[in-house]
């Protein structure tokens, strides 16, 4: 009996271990991106959201909702403060202004389908900042 593998054999063979190899890196991304949290709603280290978080006053809030409608009338919605907090944890966490920029286009990519530019996330990110209730 011959044992020795042929050129398909040995390719089969390459071509398991690959998908393999790619499904569990595909498996990986999946866990990776569902642990994303693009509103910043999950709980981190010792305190809660809440409680780590400010969150604004009923003036704060209209002020924020105001500046939020010059932007784009589409971000005045029911995920505008939980939205505008998890910017303000991002900002107090002392991320970059990169960071700041990238994580606001995502944050409202996902609850529009449509992102807002560049400019427009600037412009969030002045709003977060200036508004008063972001604060250590």
């Amino acid at each position: 009996m011959d044992t020795s593998e042929d050129g398909p054999t040995t390719l089969r063979r390459t071509l398991r271990w690959m998908t393999a190899i790619l499904g569990l890196a595909a498996l990986i991304t999946v866990v990776v991106l569902s642990t994303h949290d693009p509103l910043g709603l999950i709980p981190r280290g010792k305190g809660t959201y809440t409680a780590t978080v400010p969150t604004p006053d009923a003036n704060q809030e209209a002020a924020l909702r105001q500046s939020y409608r010059n932007i784009n009338t589409r971000l005045d919605d029911a995920d505008l403060v939980p939205a505008a907090r998890a910017l303000c944890r991002d900002i107090l966490g002392g991320s970059s202004e990169p960071y700041l920029v990238e994580s606001t286009l995502v944050r409202h990519a996902s609850r529009y389908g449509a992102p807002v530019t560049d400019d427009q996330a600037h412009q969030i990110i002045t709003a977060v900042k200036t508004n008063g209730f972001c604060h250590a």
